[in-house]
């Protein structure tokens, strides 16, 4: 069987809606309410749980469960299709080598981020617990510390079998005049997430004044467009559920 074929038989898609768009009945196997992707008063957005489908009358936005989920969440089909097979038990097919990359810079990250949270403490953990984050705020961002170090995510990439090479597309790592070094230092660090919740990109805040930067962000790569992203975002989502 087809993967969206599949995903569509298994999808309670009236659930899905409703993580983000409150319905009442509408008739048989339908819902309406408050269209979420224009302002209105009164609903004019319907779900029909059999076919599967959402349609609005007012803007007429319209679609499948993968374009609900491309249109609420702002990311392409894929990620849609990842998403929601992820959540209805579904294997997808492996995509080609052409798509490896972007896996890559994801796994890089996540090893960045173990790196930065590894070193919140003493001085830079007091300086968040002083602006008012407590523990719980801390683990739910999964905020982290950049060492005033040239080489220490460098060598720790190193450690952990990382071509520096992917570093450098991540955006984790900066070159100059042939010398790798570690792109944030002596910064509190706050990773930024896509939809999916994938750490794509950090934000780095200066401890210290000097003459850098107050905040310094890793770079626009192929897992990370800033235009498409909110820092914040998936975390926020499930307050708002």
């Amino acid at each position: 069987m087809d993967p969206r074929e599949e995903i569509r038989s298994r999808l309670d898609f009236k659930a899905v809606v409703e993580r983000y768009v409150p319905l009442k009945p509408a008739g048989k196997g339908r819902w309406k309410g408050l269209c979420p992707f224009h302002n209105e008063k009164t609903p004019s957005f319907y779900v029909d749980e059999q076919k599967g489908m959402f349609y609005c009358f007012g803007c007429k936005a319209g679609g499948d469960a993968f374009k609900f989920v491309q249109m609420i969440e702002g990311v392409d089909f894929r990620e849609a299709l990842e998403k929601l097979a992820q959540e209805t038990g579904v294997e997808l097919p492996e995509r080609g080598p052409a798509h490896r990359p972007s896996k890559d810079l994801i796994e890089v990250n996540r090893l960045a981020l173990s790196y930065f949270r590894s070193h919140l403490e003493g001085p830079p953990l007091a300086y968040l617990q002083r602006r008012g984050l407590d523990d719980a705020t801390i683990e739910r961002y999964a905020l982290g510390f950049a060492p005033k170090r040239w080489d220490g995510l460098v060598n720790f990439l190193k450690r952990h079998d990382v071509p520096l090479k992917l570093g450098l597309e991540a955006g984790v790592l900066a070159e100059k005049d042939g010398r790798v070094y570690d792109r944030l230092r002596a910064r509190v660090v706050f990773p930024i997430r896509d939809p999916m919740g994938r750490v794509v990109a950090f934000t780095g805040r200066a401890l210290a004044d000097e003459d850098a930067p107050k905040y310094l962000n890793t770079p626009e790569s192929d897992v990370f467009k800033k235009n498409r992203l909110l820092y914040g975002y998936p975390e926020a989502r499930k307050s708002i559920r």
